[in-house]
């Protein structure tokens, strides 16, 4: 948990996820760092909670303006 590729595919699987895209890793849709990087920093300043993680992702301002 302490790699930083891997706290970036977590967050990456969940953005992917909440915004109803497939798997994020392997594939080109690659989403840009300007909005992964504070919820990377999100969820490693939580200890690595998925729930917060989950949470961040759903109430972020490119969730919430749809």
């Amino acid at each position: 948990a302490a790699d930083p590729d891997v706290q970036r595919c977590t967050v990456t699987r969940i953005w992917n996820w909440a915004m109803g895209h497939g798997d994020g890793i392997g594939q080109a849709d690659v989403v840009p760092e300007a909005v992964i990087e504070p919820l990377v920093a999100d969820y490693v300043a939580s200890g690595h909670d998925l729930r917060a993680a989950i949470h961040a992702v759903y109430s972020s301002p490119d969730f919430v303006r749809f």
